[in-house]
């Protein structure tokens, strides 16, 4: 018997804000990745300086990747949009 298939959405969510050391313009481009072994969620961050709204903008950029679980990206926006 053939082992069931499984689809994963890799869509791409992008948050923009104030990176929470640097105090600069920031762009986060969040994709979720396969729940691991242990059925974990983990995000593929990347970000960049700058508001890149545009996809292509990021091509040649010098950009920061990270793999966080779901707790470490409710930290990044937490951090990138503080409540006043």
């Amino acid at each position: 018997m053939a082992a069931p298939v499984t689809t994963h959405d890799r869509r791409t969510v992008v948050l923009h804000g104030t990176h929470p050391t640097l105090g600069v313009e920031v762009t986060w481009r969040v994709t979720p990745l396969p729940v691991d072994s242990r059925g974990h969620a983990n995000y593929a961050v990347h970000w960049a300086v700058g508001d890149l709204t545009r996809r292509r903008s990021w091509a040649g950029l010098a950009t920061h990747t990270a793999v966080v679980s779901t707790d470490g990206l409710r930290e990044i926006v937490r951090l990138a949009h503080p409540r006043a």
